[in-house]
């Protein structure tokens, strides 16, 4: 008597199919950098969080004052990686790797700056570092983004 893969677990893995490398890799570009762009936003709230958390309640004394303006600005830096999650999906190929380029080393640059204002903390060192190699993480890619309108043309053995 036989019994069904349903019953006999050896038996279903023998049938699943193996996942291959190709497919793990098969992220399109807008996923990937819409990910990235999800990874930077998370790292960017846990470094506020921490800073804040850390100035008020571990230094007892903030070395920043939180002006209205000043919380408008950070409000408009993360808004950048926010509104980058959902543009890496809908914008366009050429439009969208612009955006990306542009976002990317902006976010970098300002990421770097804020580590030479005043003494940051070993958290924060941690955390810029990660914002740092995400947001050049998207650069990168967008940068090397191939428009995939010229990739069909060229398969077709039109270009």
């Amino acid at each position: 008597m036989k019994i069904s893969t349903l019953e006999n677990p050896r038996e279903l893995k023998k049938t699943r199919p193996a996942i291959t490398e190709s497919q793990t890799n098969d992220l399109d570009m807008k996923s990937r950098l819409s990910l990235l762009w999800i990874f930077y936003m998370f790292n960017a709230a846990y470094i506020d969080i921490t800073t804040l958390y850390y100035s008020v309640f571990i230094n007892h004394s903030p070395k920043v004052h939180y002006t209205q303006a000043f919380l408008l600005g950070a409000g408009v830096l993360i808004e950048i990686s926010i509104a980058m999650v959902v543009l890496a999906r809908l914008l366009r190929y050429r439009t969208n790797r612009r955006a990306n380029i542009a976002a990317g080393v902006f976010l970098t640059g300002v990421q770097l700056a804020s580590l030479f204002v005043g003494t940051p903390t070993l958290a924060y060192v941690f955390f810029s570092a990660i914002l740092i190699a995400t947001s050049a993480a998207a650069v990168w890619y967008a940068w090397k983004w191939s428009d995939p309108a010229s990739q069909i043309g060229l398969a077709a053995g039109l270009g």
